[in-house]
């Protein structure tokens, strides 16, 4: 980056099976704090960075509080944080919703509206939305 120098980043990826309900913990954030301090002056690292496809416990965010040139990031995190495509999608169905141009969309997160176009708590495919709109359509 200019201005800055050179930065140079210890990554750690950590992935746990969707089937596993579980956070990152502390101690997994302990030894990469341990390890990335013992070589940071060794292999010049600027910061330190575990990402992983799940959050992080409390106790592990606690953990790095102390390690300022470490950081913990969700893959939603890193998306969010180099692309910014959640508030670009907003943006587009808010200017789509204000210009009353299209009264029927699945919503982002695929979840069923009422007939005030409020989101329900029910949840369903795509497949299933888009078959019940084709079966109202054919009423």
């Amino acid at each position: 980056m200019p201005g800055i120098g050179p930065t140079r980043l210890c990554v750690e990826c950590k992935y746990v099976s969707p089937a596993r309900s579980t956070s990152i913990p502390n101690q997994l954030v302990l030894d990469f704090v341990s390890v990335f301090r013992a070589k940071r002056e060794s292999q010049r690292w600027t910061a330190g960075v575990v990402v992983s496809n799940v959050g992080f416990t409390d106790s592990a965010k606690a953990a790095a509080v102390d390690a300022s040139d470490v950081h913990l990031k969700t893959i939603d995190d890193l998306y969010e944080e180099l692309l910014k495509v959640r508030a670009y999608l907003w943006k587009g169905i808010r200017s789509i919703e204000s210009a009353g141009d299209i009264v029927d969309y699945v919503p982002l997160n695929a979840r069923i509206l009422d007939e005030r176009m409020n989101r329900s708590g029910h949840t369903a495919t795509l497949q299933s939305i888009i078959r019940e709109m084709a079966r109202e359509c054919q009423l």
